[in-house]
């Protein structure tokens, strides 16, 4: 038995989210942003391919929701898609199993139609969250899975203590939470600097608790001056020395990740030109 999986893409190229004023609302596609501008005739051969060796086909039932309007209405058999769709066995992950009204569509209910209750709350998380307020702050932060549940303590109470708005939401697999703050305004200035203070120490709480201070996001700029909480002066010289040795010239991402600016040539010191060295505002040798 073969599944084709669309839980999550749906093969009718409609995301869930809200399209542009630019998108394609014909053939009764009217829900929805376009996942990409146009279907090129390579993406349609592997839709197609898709169509024609899959037996069986596994369904979110969001995703069920969108495409059964349209493509139950579709009458065309000589269509791969709409015969796939109209004629497999559809196995769908829902709550609602009586409402299910599509020929051959078939409830999956139990643990997984509770998983996937769970996963719609959790994308719904952050566009709740938006409406709190006009700026929104997401950081992420990974700690072993044992320190889950301590580690979504602490955040509250450096919520608390900053006088911040803090929701966390994330990966439970492996450990990576997504503390996001809510803020008024960005104009908030004081708010704003509350919540840099109430991030800095969920970074703390993190590495106090065996994690590190990002799991997905990367470090860029905002986390530059907290990679010697984490590194050592010998890890983060041994860090730059390899990124030296694809990137010699300084090219990729300058002034990113290392809280120190070094010239590869001879760490410990900065290239001038024009009497001004490059991101002035980094520390330096």
């Amino acid at each position: 038995m073969k599944l084709t999986v669309t839980t999550f893409i749906t093969l009718d190229g409609i995301m869930q989210g809200p399209g542009g004023p630019d998108e394609d609302r014909s053939n009764g596609f009217d829900v929805g942003g376009w996942l990409v501008p146009f279907v090129d005739e390579g993406m349609g051969r592997a839709i197609t391919d898709i169509f024609t060796r899959a037996e069986e086909i596994l369904l979110g039932r969001n995703t069920y929701d969108m495409m059964y309007p349209y493509w139950s209405t579709f009458p065309d058999q000589d269509d791969v898609v709409a015969a796939g769709l109209n004629n497999l066995p559809k196995h769908v992950a829902t709550s609602r199993p009586e409402s299910l009204e599509w020929t051959n569509s078939h409830p999956i209910t139990g643990d997984v139609a509770e998983s996937e209750a769970l996963l719609a709350a959790r994308r719904c998380s952050l566009p709740a969250l938006s409406r709190l307020g006009s700026l929104t702050i997401l950081e992420d932060a990974t700690v072993p899975r044992p320190r889950i549940a301590e580690m979504v303590d602490r955040i509250e109470q450096i919520a608390q203590r900053h006088k911040v708005t803090i929701a966390t939401f994330g990966h439970a697999g492996d450990g990576n939470l997504h503390p996001t703050c809510v803020l008024p305004s960005a104009q908030d200035t004081d708010a704003v600097r509350r919540a840099e203070l109430a991030f800095a120490d969920i970074f703390a709480a993190a590495l106090d608790l065996g994690g590190t201070i990002t799991g997905e996001h990367g470090v860029g700029v905002e986390k530059r001056d907290l990679m010697p909480t984490m590194f050592s002066d010998i890890d983060l010289k041994q860090q730059q020395r390899l990124k030296c040795a694809f990137d010699d010239k300084g090219l990729l991402n300058p002034g990113k990740v290392f809280p120190t600016l070094h010239r590869c040539a001879e760490l410990g010191r900065m290239h001038v030109r024009g009497g001004q060295v490059p991101f002035p505002d980094i520390p330096r040798f």
